[in-house]
């Protein structure tokens, strides 16, 4: 196995920067996922740690190995793609072979591989069919046992489950994580949706134009987010931004059109780091309560709301409202009776919001 770091890495298409001077570590065996919207530059870091495409500046180490020069068959990856890559005229069990008699592995040791990422994956009755034979879900475990079969020191995957549907997506999720548990490889994972980068990475990297914004487990990054693009673009729904004054005489606390907020100890340290003046409040929609649906939090704020919007999801209810001019969700139970046009009293879990700097959306707490 093997660990891969990116070292100053920038790729540049023309005037485009696709990845920007980025610095990161896989470690041996962990499960990192690289997260962000289209074109946040989270495949290009891929497919140049793959060797398909080359750096412009820095280095990508594989192992204790510069790998900047080195052919991308030499590097000892596999890579999963979204759209499977599988040959059309190949049976299952040609495709899955297909690497390893290019590398000229004895018959008996390909066809002993073979038989064991089979059964793996529950491929054993799938060997004699070839790939218009299969369902989306049994393709995707083909070009999933292509790669395993050839023990590499890194699995590389590019939003492998795309294509899948919702069910399928949430199965094959799950035996990720268990031929991840069996294998120990490690593994780089691309995706644009952060229930998938949440539930499958033993850390996550947040991307945005080219920038690595943030990396960390993924409860670190879902409740310490450093900047208002991370808390924006991690969860569902997304956190709400409501535009806040803070001010610091006689303690630090913020002004929400006119009504004072108190903040909790920690918040209050933090705050005495910056200015006084215009912040945007990042208020996550379950940190926004009903008032008598819940305990009180310790440190709260209410207010009073109109009800614009209800979505009814099942087991939770989104809440359409605004706060200080801003549209807001809220998660409430599917107990909650509101509808549209009445008015409830809105809690705020404040010792779990997060201000952020208006401009440059850096977290102050």
């Amino acid at each position: 196995m093997a660990k891969v770091v990116l070292q100053n890495v920038t790729k540049r298409f023309g005037k485009v920067i696709a990845v920007n001077s980025m610095s990161l570590q896989a470690e041996d065996k962990e499960f990192l996922v690289l997260l962000g919207p289209s074109g946040c530059g989270k495949t290009t870091t891929l497919r140049m740690i793959a060797g398909l495409e080359l750096p412009d500046e820095g280095n990508v180490i594989i192992g204790d190995n510069v790998v900047n020069d080195v052919p991308p068959a030499a590097r000892d990856i596999a890579m999963v793609f979204q759209n499977y890559a599988l040959y059309p005229h190949m049976t299952v069990r040609d495709n899955i072979s297909f690497g390893l008699k290019l590398h000229h592995i004895p018959a008996k040791e390909v066809n002993d591989r073979v038989a064991d990422v089979a059964q793996m994956l529950e491929l054993q009755d799938y060997l004699k069919r070839v790939p218009k034979e299969l369902s989306g879900g049994q393709r995707q475990r083909v070009a999933l046992a292509r790669a395993i079969v050839r023990k590499p020191k890194v699995f590389l995957m590019d939003e492998p489950l795309s294509n899948l549907d919702a069910k399928l997506r949430v199965q094959t999720r799950e035996e990720l994580i268990k031929l991840h548990q069996t294998l120990g490889v490690t593994t780089i994972y691309v995706t644009h949706d952060q229930v998938e980068a949440m539930t499958l990475g033993s850390r996550v990297a947040v991307m945005e134009n080219g920038f690595l914004r943030q990396i960390g487990k993924p409860r670190q990054v879902y409740d310490n987010p450093t900047n208002k693009f991370v808390a924006g673009f991690v969860g569902t729904p997304s956190s709400n931004f409501v535009p806040v004054n803070l001010v610091l005489a006689p303690t630090p606390a913020l002004d929400v059109e006119g009504q004072r907020i108190h903040l909790s100890a920690g918040q209050q340290q933090a705050a005495k780091s910056v200015s006084a003046g215009s912040y945007t409040w990042g208020v996550r929609p379950e940190d926004l309560l009903v008032d008598g649906q819940s305990n009180m939090p310790e440190v709260a704020a209410t207010f009073n709301a109109k009800i614009s919007f209800v979505e009814i999801m099942g087991s939770e209810t989104f809440i359409h409202t605004s706060l200080a001019g801003a549209t807001v969700v809220m998660r409430a139970s599917s107990a909650f009776e509101y509808g549209r046009g009445d008015t409830v009293k809105l809690v705020v879990n404040v010792a779990r919001t997060h201000l952020f700097h208006t401009d440059s959306g850096e977290a102050v707490f």
